[in-house]
């Protein structure tokens, strides 16, 4: 009995004192995360209306997101020619969040907050909320306005 409590002990210390780095919550524990304050249904619109007047942003395979029925709504964009996915989610009454998770080509796409230096992190979040957030803050203030 000492000799299983002393084997518990080592694994509960080698445990906390190893790397957690590598151990997150949740199927996008890296994505930076961005709140709206708008309904989900008035967020994917802006988002689809920003990229039907900025083709660049758009990608050119068909990757819509027709699943319904799980918990987020995933977006393409192409940015500085690579691809960028995000998701939207509502988070509470009337307020969506809209995330940032991954950067790069099909297949080989690198999570922010995680698999990219922090310039190219930094790099990266300033040129998506300059090409795509603040365009879409814009569509939302401009459709509320009507």
């Amino acid at each position: 009995m000492k000799k299983q409590l002393y084997l518990f002990f080592i694994l509960i210390l080698s445990i906390s004192f190893s790397n957690c780095s590598q151990i997150a919550a949740g199927s996008y524990p890296y994505a930076e995360l961005y709140k709206l304050d708008y309904p989900e249904s008035k967020v994917i619109k802006a988002i689809q209306a920003v990229k039907a007047k900025n083709l660049d942003l758009q990608v050119t395979e068909d990757l819509t997101d027709t699943d319904s029925t799980d918990y987020w709504h995933n977006e393409w964009f192409m940015v500085e020619n690579q691809l960028i996915k995000t998701w939207t989610r509502p988070s509470e009454k009337n307020k969506t969040t809209f995330a940032l998770v991954c950067v790069g080509t099909f297949g080989n796409c690198r999570q922010v907050n995680n698999e990219l230096s922090s310039s190219e992190d930094s790099e990266i979040k300033e040129q998506f909320q300059e090409l795509v957030l603040d365009r879409v803050k814009i569509e939302l203030q401009n459709s509320n306005s009507h």
